[in-house]
């Protein structure tokens, strides 16, 4: 019988996160771990390492694009007037040189909707809980 309330508990757990509109904030730390730790972390009052190479993103969503103080941003980036909000952050993270051209960052971009719905949950996540 518990094996059951489990069941139904996660069942109930998932589709409210999905009636929500909302990803899994777990998985996505994990995709982040994955997918972007080569050239960002998500720590906060982290600083930009000394070669310009490391930008932390804990804190992007909601803020204006390159604003991070002691990271050399791309003219397209600091010019691009974008804000990070949920929907430019899936375009960007789904295909970030066809969203800006002209970008430093070097990266092909995570096609899986699911995994880029799940990372932002996490940004998100991370800064409701440090608040």
């Amino acid at each position: 019988m518990n094996k059951i309330k489990i069941a139904l508990l996660v069942l109930i757990s998932m589709l409210s996160s999905v009636a929500l509109g909302g990803g899994d904030p777990v998985n996505g730390k994990e995709v982040f771990q994955n997918e972007c730790t080569a050239c960002h972390n998500f720590i906060k009052g982290s600083k930009p390492d000394m070669y310009g190479v490391v930008l932390p993103l804990y804190g992007i969503v909601g803020q204006k694009a390159g604003q991070v103080k002691g990271f050399f941003y791309s003219k397209a980036l600091r010019k691009s007037g974008v804000i990070w909000d949920e929907e430019m952050l899936d375009k960007y993270i789904e295909n970030p040189m066809g969203i800006l051209p002209g970008i430093r960052m070097q990266y092909a971009g995570l096609k899986d909707k699911k995994a880029r719905e799940d990372m932002i949950a996490y940004f998100k996540d991370e800064m409701e809980k440090n608040q």
